[in-house]
């Protein structure tokens, strides 16, 4: 396992000072005859002992009182001083039961309000509770979501236009203030993963259908807005979902809630990064959004500044390129317009993403015929005036700006970022491209030629590779023939009818592996490790790692099903999660079975306080524990059961109960017996 970069936390040796530390300024400041209680005093002192053992469950108390050389008060967070000892914060050292479990559902708490289901033949209805566990609304709702800025989404179940469909269920949505009251009507159209968010500053991304009537039929089409709190839209067009946001990727993504490990709550969702972007002013100056129909030009306050018929796209400060569709052939043509949409003229020209800083344009003119001949394209400077001639291939290497180009005349050819020729590459290809690994330095040159019969159909196939100034190395050949980076100093060539090979940088065989076809899955769990994959009986697949010995490279088999830190997991390292105190360590895998390794929780130092089936970090000091793991691949479910909650120090008597949920305001829901309850957590100041 890679071991994460320590981090020394050197006030949690330090508690034990903190009450003496105390004790002695308020001695002095006594003596000083500066410090005297005022009625002010005390009811900050009683405010920063409630917000202590607040049930928020937030961390971080709030800063003492200390007095300065002058007698003046002042809050330590504010008096910053050398070598200053950080905050204590309260540590949970146990629970107790604050609502029966009797709910069907039940999520965590918001804004003091929590939503909680009860199964009504067969279909879940919605309520709120408060602490008490009494209900908000007088009836229940069929989907609710939490409360957030005052407000809370929630939705009545309806039966849309027959003839356009829409899934199993669907919902008219609104939002309800704290008092219950339906705000904001319920008239957005959405299901049960397409709906409005909760709001954010006052303001709220929703999203919804709209019905489109053709002719002959009728469907509908997903959009998006921003409103405030009197239902007041941001835009007075419909957004469309387009690949062309402008930025950040564009108003359909979400922010799941934490503890993704082992909250039995996945599908809550709260703010998109489009709209808190927005809210919070930090959208670029201008961006593109789309109704489907028309594009506008978005300026930094959300005013329109310009739009256009068609799908425009950014190229660069200078230009834009739009992309107009008749209605009626549905063929397009593209223009390339100015800021303000004003067309220059017809084309479509783009810059190659990491390009940036080159001072050309690749313009692209589709052509049809050839089949493996899509366009024609020709290298343009910033005035839209051609610096090449046109080439009928085209493949970009991000390394060093350099360009595989072929032309009619000069066949391929190597060129560097000024546009001047390295090399004329040998071969008669049919398409050529880079192979390059992400993070590495070294890249090859990679051409592919597929020999036909009469009637088209591909027979075989030859993959050639070649350095980098296009000298030939080696050659694949097959359908599954292919060269895969792993290093900058090896590769794994696979070709039909021969042993999968791994060779070096020049070519050269390193080591035939003992398999008819291998093929790359990803790194391994050290550093020049790497897991290969082939295919056993029934076609199941077998894992192996490769790994470097004294000996040469060793294929270590891992069988069908395995973990590897950082693996599909997307955490880096093999951390999973980590806070002040502590971090989580282990393997979140997808696998081929019900099994997952063990995962374990380290302190800052390295030192492994606790190893379990299923693990999350709540808050600083405090962590779930899932001792049993349920896997359902057919249903892409994975649970963790068998559930209790712990700190650091161990000294909590922690009662198991089958399912907890997310920790928020101090509370937990639990599940026993098939039903849901919340517990409540109880805290203590200091640590031992």
């Amino acid at each position: 396992m890679k071991k994460p970069v320590e981090k020394n936390k050197m006030f949690r040796k330090l508690w034990m000072l903190i009450p003496a530390v105390l004790l002695l300024v308020w001695c002095l400041a006594g003596c000083a005859g500066s410090g005297e209680k005022t009625q002010e005093g005390e009811e900050t002192r009683t405010e920063e002992h409630s917000d202590a053992v607040d049930a928020s469950g937030e961390t971080g108390g709030k800063a003492t009182e200390e007095t300065d050389e002058t007698g003046e008060k002042e809050t330590a967070g504010e008096k910053e001083t050398a070598g200053e000892k950080e905050e204590s914060k309260p540590l949970v050292t146990g629970m107790h039961k604050a609502l029966e479990a009797r709910y069907d559902e039940a999520q965590p708490y918001s804004e003091v309000y929590a939503v909680v289901g009860q199964d009504n033949n067969g279909i879940m209805k919605y309520n709120y509770i408060d602490l008490e566990g009494n209900y908000l609304l007088d009836e229940w709702v069929d989907a609710a979501y939490p409360f957030s800025d005052g407000m809370a989404c929630v939705g009545y179940e309806t039966q849309p236009d027959e003839d356009a469909y829409m899934g199993d269920r669907c919902y008219l949505y609104g939002y309800i203030d704290t008092t219950g009251q339906l705000v904001i009507p319920a008239e957005y159209l959405g299901t049960e993963t397409d709906h409005p968010l909760c709001f954010y500053n006052g303001y709220a991304e929703v999203q919804y259908y709209v019905l489109q009537e053709q002719e002959y039929y009728s469907y509908y089409s997903l959009y998006y807005n921003v409103i405030d709190k009197q239902n007041h839209p941001l835009y007075d067009f419909d957004v469309s979902p387009s690949d062309n946001w402008g930025y950040g990727g564009g108003p359909d993504y979400r922010i799941l809630t934490l503890n993704w490990e082992l909250s039995p709550w996945r599908n809550i969702y709260f703010y998109s990064p489009w709209m808190v972007n927005l809210v919070e002013g930090k959208a670029p100056e201008e961006m593109i959004l789309t109704d489907g129909v028309r594009s506008y030009l978005i300026g930094a306050d959300n005013s329109v500044i310009s739009s256009t018929d068609g799908n425009a796209e950014k190229i660069n400060d200078r230009y834009y390129c739009v992309r107009m569709t008749d209605q009626e052939t549905g063929q397009y043509q593209d223009y390339i317009t100015d800021e303000k949409f004003n067309i220059i003229q017809e084309g479509y020209y783009y810059v190659y993403p990491g390009w940036e800083e080159l001072p050309y344009l690749i313009k692209e003119t589709p052509v049809s015929g050839e089949f493996y001949h899509y366009a024609d394209y020709q290298v343009c400077d910033m005035e839209l005036q051609p610096l090449t001639g046109v080439f009928s291939r085209f493949a970009p290497i991000s390394k060093d700006h350099k360009i595989i180009v072929k032309s009619e005349t000069d066949g391929w050819q190597l060129l560097d970022a000024d546009l001047q020729v390295i090399s004329n590459l040998e071969g008669d290809f049919d398409w050529m491209t880079s192979l390059e690994k992400y993070d590495g330095q070294q890249y090859w040159l990679e051409g592919v030629r597929n020999t036909e019969n009469g009637d088209g159909v591909v027979t075989s196939t030859t993959v050639t590779l070649l350095d980098k100034n296009g000298k030939f190395l080696r050659e694949a050949t097959g359908t599954t023939g292919a060269f895969t980076v792993l290093s900058d100093e090896l590769l794994l060539m696979v070709s039909e009818g021969k042993q999968p090979t791994l060779i070096d940088a020049e070519g050269k065989d390193v080591k035939e592996l003992p398999y008819s076809a291998i093929y790359y899955a990803g790194e391994g769990s050290e550093d020049n490790t790497y897991i290969l994959y082939t295919y056993g009986e029934n076609n199941v697949s077998l894992y192996f790692e490769l790994v470097k010995t004294s000996s040469g490279w060793e294929l270590q088999e891992l069988g069908d099903s395995f973990s590897i830190d950082g693996y599909y997991s997307g955490y880096e390292d093999g951390v999973l999660a980590e806070n002040e105190e502590s971090r989580i360590l282990g393997t979140y895998a997808w696998s081929t079975s019900d099994s997952t390794d063990p995962v374990s929780l380290e302190d800052a130092e390295g030192n492994v306080l606790d190893e379990q089936t299923a693990l999350s970090l709540v808050e600083d000091g405090l962590y779930l524990v899932g001792t049993r793991f349920e896997y359902n691949e057919n249903n892409w479910t994975d649970e963790a059961h068998d559930m209790y909650l712990q700190n650091v120090e161990k000294s909590m008597e922690g009662t198991v109960y089958d399912k907890l949920g997310q920790l928020s305001e101090g509370r937990m829901a639990f599940l026993e017996n098939g039903k849901w309850g919340y517990l409540e957590l109880e805290y203590d100041a200091g640590r031992s």
